[in-house]
């Protein structure tokens, strides 16, 4: 088998640069299913914290434990349908499961010597480093700027009170994971022939 010469390996990778893209345009799903569970968990704890409800963090584990098992259903079920994997694809994948492992760690670790305000400067940080990363590789201007969002929310809640630090919280999934998963949607919408 003869070497690939300059030009048919940038056709192979702007080739797998696609097809990870129009396979990031079908899993949008996590992206909206992750951002509205933050988004909702973070906004409904700041309501019941300003009522003085004893369990204000009650929207967190609920919202979490099914946002997990219906992402890992689904993860599945999308993982038997998909005919093929690029290495970017595993790539974008692994990076994924393994933030998800940190940002897990994160809340369990940094709560238990600090507190939440910190955990959630972490989170932002990481998450938005993971959002940063699948833009820049598949060259999608939303996610990259929700990346860079969700750094800036990290640093606002220096100068933020912890109850108000949950909109920020809110915001930064908004910014980060809803509005680019929209986008993301209506790529694929506008593109039905891209399959699983």
């Amino acid at each position: 088998m003869e070497p690939f010469d300059e030009k048919q390996s940038l056709q192979i990778i702007t080739q797998m640069i696609n097809t990870a893209k129009n396979k990031l345009q079908n899993n949008s799903f996590f992206f909206l299913l992750w951002g509205w569970a933050v988004l909702l968990a973070s906004v409904t704890h700041y309501v019941l914290w300003k009522q003085n409800y004893e369990y204000h963090f009650l929207p967190w584990p609920v919202l979490m434990t099914t946002a997990a098992i219906t992402s890992a259903v689904a993860g599945y079920r999308m993982s038997k349908a998909s005919l093929a994997t690029s290495y970017i694809d595993n790539y974008i994948g692994t990076m994924w499961m393994y933030l998800g492992i940190s940002l897990f760690l994160v809340l369990l670790l940094v709560t238990a010597v600090a507190n939440f305000r910190g955990a959630y400067v972490a989170l932002m940080i990481f998450y938005g480093m993971g959002t940063l990363t699948t833009g820049t590789i598949i060259k999608f201007k939303p996610l990259i700027i929700g990346g860079i969002f969700a750094w800036v929310c990290a640093a606002a809640l220096v100068w933020v009170d912890f109850p108000e630090g949950l909109l920020v919280l809110g915001a930064s999934v908004l910014g980060g994971y809803i509005i680019p998963g929209y986008i993301l949607r209506a790529k694929r919408e506008r593109n039905p022939e891209y399959g699983l």
